[in-house]
């Protein structure tokens, strides 16, 4: 019935075997709740007062936050090599120099702020409106995206060059620019929400790496 009850509200999917860490991950909330059954635990995201809250922390629980800057370069490459140049050739065609980017699923931010700082390193779009629309489902990893603060983890994958142009050292991390943090804007997000996500408007290019992989081909 949890199962169900997650995958309806969000599209998460856990097959058989995917029980016991269902099982495990959520047995947490069954002690700090003072609950003695998943039944139990299960009126309460059904019914409680507070049910909202908890389903937020459940998908907290559920999900898994990985992600750093410059993720799966090869992929980066061909959006700012020949992605996105086909895109701003067809908009010149218009007199439209507006780009909108979602990354659908951005978890703690380092996918959209990449895209800004790759924007940013493009001459030719100093001049266009840019807006990069992070969402994620997690409320807690969307708070470590709005404040774009950094550990080690996350540059894994980084050239020096943008960590020295774009990042300033606070507290032993690195903090993201203002520069480029005004191209992004960071919302929460249920994917499965169709009028919330109607809402967005019209988009140039949608990153959805890494989330799809949690659904199923229905949800997919």
């Amino acid at each position: 019935q949890i199962r169900d009850f997650i995958y309806d509200y969000c599209g998460l999917y856990f097959d058989i075997e995917s029980k016991y860490m269902l099982e495990k991950r959520l047995n947490k909330r069954l002690v700090q709740l003072h609950l003695t059954s998943f039944k139990d635990y299960y009126y309460q995201l059904r019914y409680s007062r507070t049910r909202d809250e908890e389903l937020s922390t459940v998908i907290d629980l559920l999900t898994t936050n990985e992600t750093y800057f410059f993720r799966e370069d090869f992929q980066l490459k061909t959006f700012t090599e020949e992605i996105l140049p086909e895109i701003m050739q067809r908009k010149r065609g218009t007199g439209d120099r507006s780009l909108r980017i979602w990354s659908a699923g951005c978890s703690s931010g380092e996918e959209p702020y990449t895209l800004a700082m790759l924007m940013l390193q493009n001459p030719e779009l100093r001049r266009w409106d840019i807006e990069i629309v992070g969402t994620d489902i997690s409320k807690e990893i969307l708070s470590m995206a709005r404040e774009g603060l950094y550990g080690k983890g996350s540059f894994r994958s980084t050239d020096d060059y943008f960590i020295n142009r774009y990042f300033t050292e606070s507290d032993g991390k690195l903090r993201i620019s203002d520069q480029v943090k005004k191209l992004v804007t960071i919302s929460h997000l249920n994917l499965l929400d169709r009028k919330r996500v109607s809402l967005l408007g019209q988009m140039d290019a949608v990153f959805c790496r890494n989330v799809i992989i949690y659904f199923d081909l229905e949800a997919k």
